[in-house]
């Protein structure tokens, strides 16, 4: 997953070399349109600051729908989550499935949302 990150976050590779990226497994699905595709789920915390990432287009889509959704706090957390599930079919298949699982996680283990979202 890490890196997958830093593949996806191509133009900073030189930002992210040095950069302590800590990751969590959530969860794990088979994608069957895919044959089977094994997919894991989960989430990262580097040691950056939002304004110095940025996806790489080559590898990552952003339709003009999409947003940006605040994470400042555990109920926010919550609170963007909900806010981008309810967008369903226009989620791909693994955020969807990432966003479950982080929404079961951020229900059941507040500390660990916590400790995600303090400062590094």
């Amino acid at each position: 997953m890490e890196r997958e990150f830093k593949e996806e976050s191509h133009p900073l590779r030189g930002a992210l070399r040095d950069a302590k990226i800590e990751t969590w497994p959530l969860g794990y699905f088979r994608w069957i349109v895919r044959a089977g595709k094994p997919e894991f789920v989960g989430i990262s915390k580097v040691e950056k600051n939002e304004h110095e990432l940025k996806a790489n287009p080559d590898e990552v889509d952003q339709p003009r729908w999409l947003t940006t959704y605040p994470a400042n706090d555990t109920g926010t957390l919550r609170e963007s989550i909900g806010r981008m599930l309810d967008l369903g079919p226009k989620l791909s298949v693994p955020l969807w499935a990432n966003l479950l699982c982080l929404s079961e996680v951020a229900e059941q283990d507040a500390a660990f949302i916590s400790f995600l979202l303090a400062p590094t």
